[in-house]
């Protein structure tokens, strides 16, 4: 008599929400906590060349800062983003392959890029990776005098 087994449902999952994030690392850009998330190392690379030197020096909720890395015949993209936002949120958009969403009230950004891009380390960080960070951080910490150590006038507690 065969023996019965268990079969894995396929799962479906058009818009790869469920894409694991096996690499993920605390970094302090700018003193802050940003928690990097990705599917590829090359992203954790990309983070320690920018932020390996910072250090914690305020205390915070981490950004949770999430980028995918996808497999993709496309060539590498050179060019910046375009940029644009509606109320609070906020896109970095190179092309359909290459782009960023961000929440500035919630401290949240995610963002897609196909492994070419990726691989010039120096372009990911400056275009996409760091861009993303600052923006998140600025309006969450910085922006209108609301970060830690300063008083809801702007000036230092």
């Amino acid at each position: 008599m065969p023996k019965a087994t268990a079969i894995e449902p396929a799962v479906d999952d058009p818009l790869m929400t469920r894409v694991p994030l096996d690499y993920e690392e605390l970094f302090y850009p700018y003193g802050f906590p940003a928690r990097i998330r990705s599917n590829s190392a090359l992203t954790l690379q990309a983070a320690e060349i920018s932020y390996r030197a910072s250090r914690q020096k305020l205390e915070a909720s981490p950004l949770d800062v999430r980028v995918l890395v996808a497999e993709s015949p496309s060539a590498a993209r050179t060019e910046p983003p375009i940029f644009r936002s509606q109320g609070r949120l906020r896109t970095l958009v190179v092309d359909a392959e290459n782009f960023a969403g961000l929440d500035l009230d919630t401290g949240f950004g995610f963002g897609w890029i196909t492994r070419a891009t990726a691989e010039n380390l120096d372009y990911f960080r400056r275009n996409f990776l760091d861009v993303m960070i600052c923006c998140l951080l600025d309006a969450k910490h910085l922006a209108n005098g609301h970060s830690p150590g300063m008083r809801g006038d702007g000036t230092a507690s």
